[in-house]
């Protein structure tokens, strides 16, 4: 009995444990949350922000080899590199899948700040109350079409003004919607069904804004026709969109148009009549502003075309100069000078464009990572390309490429640096003593020393006193002394005047 007993313990046992093992076996594999993908590393602002500044410098009188060229670009790309990480920016985070884009570094550097917009195209970006609002318009509008044998005065007119009028599908080519074409293929932004088997079309807010009023008879006494306030998309804070401010004034109630006052009474002269415009309106998924709590969601939600709106000239002109500025400001800065009074501008951006019209870069680019994966730093030159994903130029500055993969054409991080050669060991030059005033004259005064000592020589002189005999009598001439002598101090000036004379004309001679 007690052998059984322990069988059946012992069976228990084993099933227990069997239970178990096949449990842990049946047991299916936690699937992880997929994470976003950030896009790749394609280098196009990088080379961009490298080409403006080159262009710029050359622009400005550089010598194209000049290596101070290069030396701005490595200290603009460290320091982008600096400010290159992930961040939250009015309580956005604006990394895609963990890793910062250029639109982080964008805003670290102040360009992307809260309430300011990115407009490039069609396409805008803006933060606002701890959403990212994109704005984009990615449809293609249709060219406007020729009123033709539109016979109604009030659509004819108004198809002449630029109103956009088709026919439904439901229209029928013998009713009066027949004689307009059909409506185009497509998502129609803003439009409204006028409930006579016609569609009223706008591709754009302003559009609707400007063209809405068209249809209405003008020719009305006292209609006036405009809006009590201009439409606008409102977004809430969750992200959903209405269009408000569709109080459109009709009239104004006056005492000399009674009629449109509903009754005989008269009100105010300024009294305005509205009305509602927003029964029948439809507005398209592709149409208006959208709210995203993050940029991963955002990049998802982004059309194509919106992505491929290219940036506006003053977004990298502000990039270019923030990356120099900030190279200046660092210790140790021998690249070109950072002028304040002379920035880079969108007229120099537009100059490099103009050069090189395939490199201008895009929203996309602008969500693309400014550095290769597995790396830090952010090059910057004309020329980088996507770089070995295990090369980093700062750990590593003079990496060997792999078999196949393209490399850096210029190694920023290693600037071209002048080579003066060994240390000749040159002393300083010394300065001599300085001469005194009498040794700088000496060489003068000593000239021609026997004339410094040139002495008149002393003599004794009398007037001369001829004599000669005649009839025996020995006759003096003694006269002409004595009127000499009472002439003396005359004789002495004229002759002195005659000697200077002399002197004056034998030098000049010489």
């Amino acid at each position: 009995m007690m052998k059984k007993i322990i069988a059946l313990i012992a069976l228990k046992k084993i099933l227990v444990i069997a239970l178990l093992v096949a449990t842990v076996l049946q047991q299916n594999p936690a699937q992880s949350q997929a994470l976003p993908v950030a896009p790749a590393a394609n280098f196009v602002v990088n080379r961009a922000i490298g080409g403006v500044l080159t262009k710029t410098a050359i622009s400005r009188g550089f010598a194209a080899n000049d290596p101070r060229i290069a030396t701005t670009l490595a200290g603009a790309s460290s320091s982008l590199t600096a400010v290159n990480v992930a961040s939250t920016v009015g309580g956005v985070a604006l990394g895609i899948a963990g890793a910062p884009v250029w639109l982080t570094v964008a805003a670290s550097v102040g360009i992307f700040a809260v309430g300011a917009a990115i407009v490039a195209g069609k396409t805008s970006l803006k933060l606002s109350d701890n959403l990212l609002i994109v704005d984009s318009n990615g449809i293609t509008t249709p060219p406007a079409y020729a009123p033709g044998q539109i016979q109604e005065g009030q659509y004819k007119t108004a198809v002449a003004n630029g109103l956009r009028v088709y026919r439904s599908s439901t229209c029928f080519a013998s009713d009066f919607c027949g004689q307009f074409p059909l409506a185009p293929a497509g998502e129609i932004p803003i439009s409204r069904d006028a409930g006579n088997g016609l569609i009223l079309a706008f591709y754009s807010l302003d559009e609707f804004t400007q063209k809405y009023h068209l249809l209405v008879n003008a020719q009305q006494s006292g209609q006036v026709h405009s809006w009590a306030q201009p439409p606008a998309y409102e977004i809430s804070a969750n992200g959903s969109r209405r269009l408000v401010g569709l109080e459109r004034i009709e009239y104004v109630c006056t005492q000399t148009s009674p009629y449109y006052c509903g009754d005989n009474a008269k009100p105010p002269a300024t009294s305005p009549y509205k009305s509602d415009q927003g029964a029948g309106l439809n507005i398209s998924a592709s149409e208006g502003p959208r709210a995203y709590p993050d940029l991963n969601t955002a990049y998802g939600g982004m059309s194509a075309a919106a992505k491929n709106q290219p940036l506006p000239d003053n977004l990298i002109a502000n990039l270019a100069n923030q990356a120099w500025q900030n190279a200046a400001a660092q210790p140790g800065y021998q690249g070109l000078p950072y002028s304040v009074t002379q920035p880079i501008t969108a007229t120099d951006v537009a100059a490099w464009r103009a050069v090189e019209p395939a490199a201008a870069p895009t929203i996309a680019d602008l969500l693309s990572p400014a550095n290769a994966p597995g790396s830090v730093t952010v090059p910057i030159s004309p020329t980088v390309t996507v770089t070995n994903p295990s090369t980093d130029p700062v750990t590593n500055p003079t990496p060997t490429p792999s078999p196949g993969t393209s490399t850096a054409n210029v190694n920023v991080m290693n600037a071209p640096k002048v080579d003066l050669g060994a240390d000749p060991q040159t002393p300083d030059p010394t300065l001599e003593t300085t001469p005194t005033a009498w040794q700088i004259l000496s060489p003068i005064m000593s000239l021609i020393p026997e004339l410094k000592n040139y002495r008149t020589p002393s003599h004794a002189s009398e007037c001369p006193k001829p004599t000669f005999q005649i009839f025996g009598e020995t006759i003096a001439m003694e006269s002409h002394c004595a009127i000499s002598e009472q002439f003396r101090s005359q004789i002495t000036s004229v002759m002195s005047l005659v000697w200077i004379l002399v002197a004056l004309f034998i030098v000049l001679s010489a």
